[in-house]
């Protein structure tokens, strides 16, 4: 049976493209994404696609997790090409030189519901190349224009209550008022928003927001994409009512959910306590079930009940994080939390180079890893108020400075695709966004030279922050602790 022969992203691999004449055929997915596994099912287990893949590409598979650098950018193509929002799996056929020739998301093996059929659109991108490759490259060249950085930007005064009245609006505009939660199906927890809610209430007293918050949470925690039996949320619904739970947890998400639950409850003056309940639910499953035995820190998540057993460094920051945070009202987390940040250092900091995933060979380093560690130090010198946290922190932020930062531009890593991030929140609130919390923080606690980090980059996201900041509510969150500290 023929079978895809998948290689790896990098210049030995372009090159060969290069010598044989062909095309890239670049595919983005994630383990756990419901299409990526219909496409691999149907249209990849198919003899026949898989034989012209093979003969008439040259064939790269590239995980989302592993690669966020090489998935933001090509993310950002694809929503330039097809001005569509992003998603998986990616689609892509790419000149040996990578600018991109084609785009699409899913792509069914026969033709349906409008959409071509793969088997078919092998064979017209391979055509099309082969006639006219320069005519074919110019759509992706005029997109790789557009996504080029700008040389100046568009700037604007931000003025936390008017700041705080929009998003407070936009807030409650999209928000389920029958089921919870915020948005479309397939249903997402939109944790950005609730840590927004959170920080509205504190700034401005916003009801609206945090009622959202409250309604969002009691829904999730007594629906089925709340894991009572083993704790944790699943990553999403396919329903308005939390009922139909996609099969998945994050370690990440469920981290920041917990820290949410936790700051919830101090907002409602320890008013909630099965929020506080069940954010040791969330820490306890992390410890007992996440926990790898050889390296001491946690696996990525779980998919189909079945372990993702990969390692990465923001996660187990993040799970950091929140276990410090919990140790503050439950002392039982504080040596397990301790231990483990001690672990993430000795195993993923050499120097000041974080590695992005244990047990590769790849050097790339990524914003999103120093920002979750940041945030960790930062958590750790709240808890223990040890100065070696403190100063670890800024060190750890002086480093993402020096890799990531340009003029108050983030990129998303080192690598080859060093895209400047627009500052709009994923599943998480964007690295971006994390990384100048954590220099706001450490400007007041540390050294006031990081405040001209957090300026800039807050100048460079105001004029967007000014119009929709819901669409990067961590950043709004930040600006509202940023410029509100004087005008309460």
């Amino acid at each position: 049976m023929k079978t895809i022969k998948w290689e790896q992203w990098g210049e030995e691999t372009f090159a060969r493209a290069r010598d044989e004449g062909r095309a890239v055929f670049l595919w983005i997915t994630y383990r756990g994404c419901r299409a990526c596994a219909q496409m691999e099912e149907e249209s990849f287990a198919d003899p026949k696609i898989a034989e012209k893949i093979n003969t008439q590409f040259v064939p790269i598979r590239v995980d989302r997790d592993e690669h966020p650098d090489i998935n933001r950018h090509f993310q950002r193509v694809f929503g330039v090409m097809l001005a569509k929002e992003d998603g998986w799996p990616l689609t892509l056929f790419l000149a040996p030189d990578r600018t991109p020739l084609y785009v699409a998301a899913y792509v069914p093996d026969e033709a349906r519901d409008g959409m071509m059929g793969l088997e078919t659109l092998l064979d017209l991108v391979a055509k099309k190349y082969a006639e006219d490759p320069e005519g074919f490259a110019q759509k992706g060249k005029e997109a790789l224009e557009q996504l080029a950085p700008r040389q100046s930007i568009e700037a604007t005064q931000i003025d936390p209550d008017a700041l705080s009245k929009i998003l407070s609006k936009q807030i409650v505009d999209v928000y389920d008022s029958k089921h919870g939660g915020y948005g479309e199906t397939p249903k997402h927890h939109h944790v950005a928003l609730l840590m927004a809610a959170l920080e509205l209430h504190t700034y401005a007293g916003e009801v609206e927001p945090l009622h959202s918050l409250r309604h969002t949470l009691d829904s999730m925690l007594e629906a089925p994409i709340w894991d009572e039996d083993a704790g944790g949320f699943y990553c999403c619904t396919l329903d308005e009512a939390w009922q139909i739970p996609q099969q998945r947890k994050s370690l990440a998400e469920n981290a920041v959910l917990a820290f949410v639950l936790i700051r919830a409850d101090q907002a409602l003056n320890e008013g909630a306590p099965h929020y506080r309940e069940a954010a040791y639910r969330i820490g306890d499953w992390a410890l007992r079930s996440m926990k790898d035995p050889a390296s001491g820190l946690c696996i990525n998540g779980v998919i189909d009940g079945e372990d993702d057993p990969r390692i990465f460094t923001a996660p187990n920051a993040l799970i950091v994080m929140a276990l410090l945070t919990m140790a503050r009202s439950e002392e039982r987390y504080r040596p397990d939390a301790l231990e483990l940040l001690h672990r993430l250092m000795e195993t993923m900091l050499s120097g000041l180079q974080l590695r992005h995933q244990l047990g590769t060979s790849d050097a790339t380093t990524y914003l999103v890893d120093y920002a979750a560690l940041g945030l960790a130090l930062l958590t750790a010198y709240d808890l223990t108020r040890n100065e070696h946290f403190l100063a670890t922190a800024g060190e750890i932020a002086g480093a993402a400075i020096r890799r990531f930062y340009d003029r108050g531009f983030w990129a998303v890593g080192d690598g080859e695709w060093n895209d400047p991030t627009v500052f709009v929140d994923t599943t998480l609130p964007s690295p971006a966004a994390t990384i100048t919390h954590v220099l706001h923080r450490l400007s007041k606690e540390l050294d006031e030279d990081y405040a001209p980090f957090v300026h800039q980059t807050l100048a460079v996201a105001s004029y967007q922050l000014m119009r929709r900041p819901i669409a990067k509510a961590g950043m709004a969150e930040v600006a509202l602790q940023v410029y509100g500290e004087g005008s309460k």
